[in-house]
């Protein structure tokens, strides 16, 4: 006799099922699973200008809380262009990163007048 699946599991299984399903009909719109929801999503045509630039659809830069002047990371592949939005990271993972970046440092004997003294070398070499 098989173990009953935990309730939350079977859940997410049908719905990746559905999401599936309602991907692979001929539907205009585009259904797709974020953090648990099913969303409906509109397709969107733009074009290239004669200076190679796109626009992003108003609707999408909403949804994405795009604004002027994001970077994206971009990539092509046979007839699929694939923009990445790149955010800064925030305050509290940069705090992380240099907590263990002193704690390394520490561990390792460094000193902030090594790293001072280190700068200074670096400067007056160039």
């Amino acid at each position: 006799m098989q173990a009953e699946q935990p309730r939350t599991l079977q859940v997410s299984r049908d719905r990746q099922l559905l999401v599936r399903r309602l991907q692979s009909s001929h539907l205009t719109d585009k259904i797709t699973a974020h953090q648990g929801h099913l969303i409906m999503v509109k397709p969107a045509t733009t074009k290239l200008s004669s200076r190679g630039q796109v626009v992003i659809p108003e609707e999408i830069r909403t949804r994405l809380g795009l604004e002027p002047g994001a970077q994206f990371v971009v990539v092509g592949e046979g007839d699929v262009v694939v923009l990445k939005a790149l955010k800064p990271p925030k305050m509290a993972d940069f705090k992380a990163l240099l907590d263990k970046v002193r704690e390394s440092a520490e561990a390792a004997g460094i000193t902030e007048e090594d790293v001072e003294r280190a700068i200074r070398e670096v400067r007056t070499t160039k």
